[in-house]
């Protein structure tokens, strides 16, 4: 039965008694007495009704087992099991008083109150409902909110989040025994701001470890302006460190981080870093540091460089609309070396080239037009002018369309770039070119060194000039049209003919000037076709056969006029048909269930193992027409398990020219195995120009490769990876020369992460090689690091150190 209507009304009639009291005195007295007597039993005795609910407007609760009611000093005792409930607030306790007029409170014996922010534990409390302050002793506050555990003897509630706690401690990580706590006199507690205390010591795992009079730690869980936590370092490179950065939360979209790093033995390295979104797709960021480095030309290839040592770059996306899109992709380094000496990630300290783009691109249903400002800097050397740069390289690209309700369809490669050396071969385009090599001028002794190994194979001045890149403009158009054709049922017939026209301009006058004209023509004969067999319940295998054969013809023609930048340049003669067979099989039924799933996976359709080939047959060559052959194997039976293999088989030279694997298996949900192989049997001449993927361009032909006797890359790389649980885990990965016993990286990785504390432990050893400008041969260090990261919640700290 709820108390809140019927106690009311016996009030109401309590209150008319008493002003009838003088009438009924006069008139019955004994009746008077007796009414005197009902009304002391109604105050003193206790009520029998479970609840009571308060005046109306007011949201007071109250239960317990025995609830009293002063009718003088208008206040409610509670006692047994009391539960008194008011807006977000609850209190549980053994006994408890309210007063009815002031909305004060009071409550002991195991007290437990609970509100929106947390919860307290105290042997008592006084409080007030309607201002929603109070005080607590010998408690104990876990707010949940704000993510902290603050203990005192006693603890007062200043405001809506400000707390004070007499002879308490703080802490963000535990309650019982917390592995961090902050202890002192006097702690103030603002959530969202700070932690300020008087005659403090921080204690880990209950031990002291500092003492400090005054104290102040945030505890601020939104972004907001303020110094980062500090970073310690010991290192045989910079010596003793420290790194303090402070956070500016200029807006909700944009903010900045300023750093300054002491570097023992280098210097002072300032850094800011600014961040921005105008809108979700346009967003980016600009970076850089800069340091005065005292130590810059301390040995080696460095003697004499520049101390002032610099990195800047941007990163812009804009999206301008549907299929219209443009980046800022910049990266720019004083010097190639500022990458091995700064840099803690191997994958910075093994970067061969820095690259820089600004791209802008436009897709529409069977084409896109691009634009690809992209300069490249060298690692590795103190500065380098003789790198190729595409700046800029233009395309547009016509995917193959049908011509008007014709058969035919019709497609266009082309591109434009500009191509620029800082310094580079002094010469021209004539036939008349000098045979001497000498008198081509090259700027750089790796340059003469080329052409002189070049002329002594047997080559020509003009071709070993030629396959060194020089600086110019190229124009190239390959317009084609096709028409299939079906034979007969899952075999169409495509002839193609096309006619490609390359332009070259290296200055103003008509000897400038170079054009090469190529015809193509061929075709393809393709097929498919497929079997299906049923697995019963557990679902259908389908087997797909692709074969194929195309053949490409280009007739032979002269091309000694030409400058060589790229593997463009380099198209010639061909006569040679490709024999291709592909072998897909697919896997039909349900997925592998999630780890605690119960409901039925979707059935799906994986690719589990994927076979191909592609014979080269060449009637140019005189014996041995088969050249090469390329073998791909993909295999992917489940999520546990992935490889793919490919290679290129050379029957003329009757060795590899490529091979290359990747493997990953995991043995279980907790152990990860990872292994790759890179082989190439050789590179570019011009290696300091990758492609867009990162993969370096094979430019220059067979011929000038073997003659500058290039021996290409041959490693390794494996990782293991172990995680137990959540918490721990553990990593072990490599880079392996194959080649010679230099240029290995190997790291080891150990990490422990709880919610509020954490540790990691990091491990490398490689070898450092840089190219000596005075010596011209790369001279190696072998490097041993070991990094140590201890996390506390908000506190951070980094010690590192080279062995």
């Amino acid at each position: 039965m709820h108390g809140s209507g019927h106690f009311r009304s016996f009030r109401d009639i309590l209150a008319a008694v008493r002003r009838n009291l003088k009438d009924l005195r006069a008139h019955h007295p004994l009746l008077v007495i007796l009414l005197s007597l009902c009304y002391a039993l109604v105050i003193f005795t206790p009520v029998s009704s479970p609840a009571v609910d308060l005046e109306p407007g007011e949201d007071v609760r109250i239960d317990a087992d025995r609830l009293n009611y002063d009718q003088n000093r208008k206040i409610y005792a509670a006692e047994g099991n009391v539960v008194f409930v008011t807006g977000t607030m609850k209190l549980t306790c053994d006994a408890a008083e309210y007063s009815d007029l002031t909305g004060a409170f009071t409550a002991g014996g195991n007290v437990v109150f609970t509100d929106e922010k947390g919860t307290v534990l105290c042997s008592r409390v006084e409080g007030n409902a309607r201002t929603g302050l109070g005080t607590f002793y010998v408690a104990e506050m876990d707010n949940i909110k704000g993510g902290y555990f603050l203990k005192g003897d006693q603890i007062d509630k200043l405001g809506e989040t400000t707390y004070h706690a007499a002879g308490g401690s703080f802490s963000e990580c535990g309650k019982k025994r917390p592995l961090w706590e902050i202890r002192g006199k006097n702690l103030w507690v603002t959530q969202e701001e700070y932690v300020t205390g008087r005659h403090t010591t921080m204690r880990i795992g209950g031990v002291p470890v500092f003492y400090t009079p005054y104290f102040l730690f945030p505890i601020k869980t939104k972004r907001q302006s303020g110094l980062l936590q500090p970073v310690f370092g010991q290192g045989s490179r910079n010596g003793k460190s420290i790194e303090l950065d402070y956070f500016w939360n200029m807006d909700t979209n944009r903010d900045a981080t300023f750093s300054y790093e002491y570097l023992g033995d280098n210097g002072n390295r300032f850094g800011l870093e600014y961040r921005y979104a105008v809108a979700q797709d346009v967003h980016g960021a600009l970076f850089g540091k800069y340091i005065h480095d005292r130590n810059a030309d301390r040995e080696g290839s460095r003697i004499g460089m520049n101390q002032d040592r610099w990195e800047i770059g941007l990163t812009h996306y804009h999206n301008l609309e549907d299929r219209v899109y443009g980046g800022i992709f910049t990266d720019f380094f004083s010097d190639g070396f500022y990458l091995s000496d700064f840099a803690t990630s191997p994958e910075a300290r093994v970067q061969v080239n820095g690259q820089s783009d600004v791209t802008l691109v436009k897709r529409w249903d069977g084409g896109n037009l691009s634009a690809d400002f992209r300069y490249y800097q060298e690692m590795g050397v103190r500065r380098e002018k003789t790198t190729l740069q595409p700046i800029p390289e233009i395309r547009l690209d016509l995917t193959p369309r049908r011509a008007g309700q014709s058969n035919w369809f019709y497609a266009l490669d082309s591109g434009f770039v500009n191509f620029y050396r800082q310094e580079g071969y002094r010469s021209t385009l004539s036939p008349n070119i000098s045979s001497d090599p000498w008198t081509l001028t090259p700027v750089t002794s790796d340059q003469a060194a080329n052409l002189r190994k070049l002329t002594d194979a047997g080559f020509d001045a003009e071709t070993a000039l030629r396959h060194q890149g020089i600086k110019g403009r190229r124009l190239d158009l390959f317009p084609n049209v096709s028409l299939p054709l079906d034979l007969i049922s899952n075999l169409v017939f495509t002839p193609m003919i096309g006619y490609r026209e390359t332009l070259y301009s290296r200055g103003a006058f008509s000897e400038d000037f170079a054009d090469r004209g190529i015809f193509y023509a061929g075709g393809g004969l393709s097929s498919r076709f497929f079997r299906d067999f049923s697995l019963g319940s557990s679902g259908s295998f389908r087997h797909i056969v692709e074969p194929g054969i195309t053949y490409d013809y280009r007739p032979e023609q002269g091309q000694k006029e030409i400058p060589i930048y790229d593997e463009v340049d380099t198209i010639g003669h061909a006569d040679q048909f490709h024999l291709k067979l592909t072998n897909r099989f697919l896997m039909t039924g349900r997925g592998e269930p999630k780890v605690g799933q119960v409901k039925e996976t979707e059935v799906e359709t994986r690719e589990i193992m994927a076979l191909k080939f592609d014979a080269l047959y060449d009637r140019l060559l005189a014996e041995q027409r088969f050249r090469s052959i390329t073998g791909e194997w993909d295999l992917n039976f489940t999520d546990s398990l992935y490889m793919e293999i490919n290679s290129l088989y050379n029957f003329t030279e009757h060795d590899f020219e490529s091979l290359n694997l990747d493997l990953k298996y995991k043995v279980q949900e907790t152990l990860t195995f990872q292994a790759g192989r890179r082989f190439t049997q050789r590179i570019p001449v011009d290696s300091n120009r990758p492609s867009g993927s990162g993969e370096l361009r094979t430019i220059g032909g067979d011929d000038v490769l073997n003659a500058l006797d290039n021996q290409g890359i041959s490693y390794w790389t494996t990782s293991v990876g172990w995680e137990p649980n959540k918490a721990l885990s553990m990593s072990l990965s490599g880079y392996f020369n194959a080649a010679d016993s230099t240029g290995d990286d190997l790291s080891f990785k150990l990490s422990y992460q709880t919610e509020c504390w954490g540790a990691m432990l990091v491990a490398d050893r490689y070898d450092e090689s840089v190219l000596n400008d005075h010596t011209h041969e790369l001279e190696m260090d072998r490097v041993n690091e070991i990094r140590f990261f201890f996390t506390i919640k908000s506190l951070r700290f980094k010690l590192f150190s080279n062995i």
